[in-house]
């Protein structure tokens, strides 16, 4: 069993959104390039609907690497 103070020491820190920070990067900084990317991706619309991929729920996770590489799992219509 791990003491409290310990855990709350070691735990990823949380953004005011939301958004869990266990990387190099600071949350803040984590926070505004996520929702860049979402506004990004918020451009991008199915050629058969007129709804946007993120808002159609195609985009399933968005990873930020340390080194600010970008991976989006997400399906195709």
């Amino acid at each position: 069993m791990e003491d409290a103070s310990t855990t709350a020491e070691t735990a990823p820190e949380t953004a005011a959104n939301g958004v869990v920070s266990a990387s190099a990067i600071p949350a803040d900084e984590l926070a505004r390039l996520t929702d860049d990317i979402v506004s990004a991706l918020k451009t991008v619309y199915d050629p058969e609907i007129p709804a946007d991929i993120y808002e159609l729920g195609l985009v399933y996770k968005i990873d930020i690497e340390d080194d600010r590489s970008v991976k989006i799992d997400m399906t195709l219509t």
